[in-house]
């Protein structure tokens, strides 16, 4: 084998160990920032708007925002153990789940719930676009477009070296 087919082979070799090293993506620029990584946490937030992923939306809410979701659970549940079967079955029509879900609902329930998937704004958040990503120590805010142009903003706060994100939980009025 020429110097040459050698080097080449190696090349290929290395490729090949970084691939298999970095599960097929090849790492293009050095560390993450904490600003890169608070927008990834966004990005993650949307994603499991986007495919209507509750426990996914729930690993990424702070503490404060699961408080509110688990007040939000305890007042769905009550307003349905009021009505009779058919307005059960009503509810369980606007909240987008099954009797089931209904009958135990929980924290990570209720975020794939219409209730609140349908609320401003995680009805817009899934096409938005980031505008910008704004980080003071362990809070950031990461600014957003929405695809009517109206202009939003989450709040994030790093726990554990995680990103989590602070978000108002809607009113638990009718969907």
């Amino acid at each position: 084998m020429d110097t040459r087919a050698a080097q080449n082979s190696l090349v290929a070799w290395f490729m090949m160990l970084i691939v298999g090293c970095t599960g097929g993506k090849v790492p293009l620029k050095g560390p993450a920032t904490t600003e890169d990584q608070a927008q990834q946490a966004f990005f993650d937030f949307q994603s499991a708007i986007r495919t209507s992923n509750g426990n996914k939306l729930w690993t990424l809410l702070d503490d404060d925002s699961r408080s509110d979701v688990e007040r939000a659970v305890k007042a769905v549940q009550a307003e349905y153990d009021k009505k009779t079967a058919p307005e059960q079955a009503e509810m369980e029509k606007g909240m987008g789940l099954t009797a089931a879900e209904m009958a135990k609902l929980t924290g990570p329930g209720f975020l794939k719930s219409n209730r609140f998937l349908g609320a401003q704004p995680y009805n817009e958040v899934g096409n938005c676009l980031v505008q910008s990503v704004n980080v003071q120590g362990d809070s950031a805010t990461v600014a957003f477009i929405e695809d009517d142009g109206d202009h939003g903003k989450f709040n994030f706060v790093r726990v554990a070296g995680q990103w989590r994100v602070s978000a108002p939980i809607p009113k638990t009025g009718q969907p």
